[in-house]
């Protein structure tokens, strides 16, 4: 992933097809990093037998991502290697990979999230660098998966709500970064539920973003 001479080469041209284009139309703008995304968590009863005392409240739920950064500057992709090291953060959830220790190309690279939780993918291309993550969240009574983005936060409002998420990527330990805010809004919903004579709340969370904000 990430190398490769005429891949190298076209990529650069393509680049510098864009910067002169830039320089030549007053009218031309900037291009801007994007980000789509959407989560939802609920949680289940888990009995082993009729009584309370052996209930459990389990979490679950997923997310996806979709997101383009350094577009502003899609040359600075160019750069990347694949003994480079890429560092993502999405509100309260984090990954880091070696792009090495993964299956690349010369233009992308997918990871695997522990115990069959999801992937995520980054791209290069002459727009900048996407990243697409699908993930599961929570866990299982026999796995712990990913930490929520922010449903889990707000698993407790039992009303519309809304909030900002920081999302950043560093690339090479900081030697690039690329960071935004986005807006996200959502729905909680708590819902009693007696087992055995014992109330048991359990919570239902649907979230999805609503653009960037700041950057």
């Amino acid at each position: 992933m990430f190398s490769g001479y005429s891949w190298k080469n076209s990529f650069s041209s393509s680049i510098a097809a864009v910067a002169l284009l830039s320089v030549c139309s007053i009218n031309v703008r900037a291009a801007s990093d994007t980000f789509t995304f959407s989560e939802a968590q609920k949680d289940s009863l888990v009995c082993s037998n009729k009584t309370s005392e052996s209930c459990d409240t389990i979490t679950t739920g997923t997310f996806a991502v979709k997101a383009l950064f350094f577009a502003a500057d899609p040359s600075t992709v160019l750069s990347i290697t694949p003994a480079d090291e890429l560092d993502v953060t999405i509100g309260d959830w984090e990954f880091s990979g070696a792009i090495e220790d993964t299956k690349f190309t010369k233009t992308s690279a997918t990871f695997e999230l522990p115990n069959k939780a999801g992937t995520v993918e980054f791209t290069r291309s002459t727009k900048g660098l996407g990243v697409s993550v699908k993930a599961k969240t929570g866990a299982t009574e026999t796995e712990e998966l990913q930490p929520s983005v922010i449903a889990n936060a707000h698993a407790t409002d039992n009303a519309a709500f809304t909030d900002t998420i920081d999302v950043s990527i560093s690339i090479n330990s900081g030697v690039f970064t690329d960071s935004f805010t986005v807006g996200v809004s959502g729905v909680a919903v708590t819902k009693p539920t007696v087992k055995d004579g014992s109330t048991f709340d359990l919570n239902s969370v649907k979230v999805k973003s609503t653009g960037i904000t700041a950057e």
